[in-house]
């Protein structure tokens, strides 16, 4: 999940769980005439993919959240968030393809783009075959299938831990306390690179975090990203509080990119390669 960064205190940038129906794409690389010339991206991971398929000069959209996916030299218009794009300014910019995810976009600004006629692409990873998945699809689209070969290689050629090594926390909200579960892409990723973890309340994808429970299965390890909560900063305070007061005040804890385990595109092996790599040094 990339969504977008958040402060202490605010309010959560998501709705944590999918929309019960799917959202539908209005493209696919069969239907559009042509490879898409002019393309807006809302979602921060599809924005990195596009230009590691060698497709930023086409790029005329983004979300304000998309910074970190751009290269140097690259600055396209921002068009808003990804929950609240501005659609006018979008559709102004003339895209002939819109990129969008199920789990991070709105149905209602999707489907307000395809009645203006302009194709949405939407995605759904939930797994690494899901993000090979999306980089072939985005790949067909910009008639750039050679370049999107290449990276789908690293994601499908990437590592898988035979057992959990490590047992963690990975907390991604702090009020209320949250976590991942079975079906979302980060807990895969994490499960794939060998972490195992602990404290969730449902066996769903984002579930709520019980630190009593999660102090009962004696974790080792706090994974601390950056997104969507930042827990590198002052906004770790109260989690390692709440944690020392349940006798896990020496967990090993890691400031860790969010990008590694929640954003889906091109560089998944990768990022699944530096989350084994970590694993294997704290197991």
């Amino acid at each position: 999940m990339s969504v977008q960064p958040s402060t202490a205190g605010s309010a959560p940038a998501v709705e944590w769980r999918s929309v019960s129906a799917p959202i539908a794409s209005t493209a696919t690389a069969l239907d559009l005439p042509a490879p898409a010339r002019r393309i807006a991206s809302l979602v921060p991971s599809l924005t990195e993919t596009l230009f590691d398929l060698g497709a930023g000069e086409r790029v005329v959209a983004v979300t304000d959240w998309c910074g970190p996916a751009l290269p140097d030299g690259f600055s396209p218009p921002r068009i808003g968030g990804v929950r609240d794009p501005r659609l006018d300014e979008l559709l102004d910019l003339r895209p002939q393809l819109v990129l969008a995810s199920q789990e991070e976009n709105l149905r209602d600004h999707v489907e307000a783009i395809a009645a203006r006629g302009v194709p949405v692409l939407v995605v759904d990873p939930h797994d690494l075959e899901g993000a090979a998945a999306t980089v072939e699809e985005i790949g067909a689209a910009l008639d750039a299938t050679e370049a999107a070969a290449i990276w789908v290689e690293t994601i499908r050629g990437a590592p898988t831990a035979a057992t959990p090594r490590v047992r963690a926390l990975y907390p991604i909200w702090n009020d209320p306390w949250m976590t991942v579960g079975p079906g979302s892409y980060a807990a895969h990723v994490l499960g794939r690179a060998g972490f195992e973890l602990v404290g969730g309340v449902e066996r769903t994808p984002y579930p709520g975090l019980d630190l009593d429970r999660a102090a009962a299965a004696a974790p080792t390890a706090l994974l601390l990203p950056d997104e969507p909560f930042d827990f590198h900063g002052p906004g770790s305070g109260a989690l390692r509080e709440a944690l020392a007061a349940r006798g896990l005040a020496q967990l090993t804890a890691v400031a860790l990119d969010g990008r590694l385990a929640a954003w889906y595109g091109s560089r998944s092996g990768r990022r699944l390669g530096e989350l084994a790599a970590l694993c294997d040094r704290m197991a």
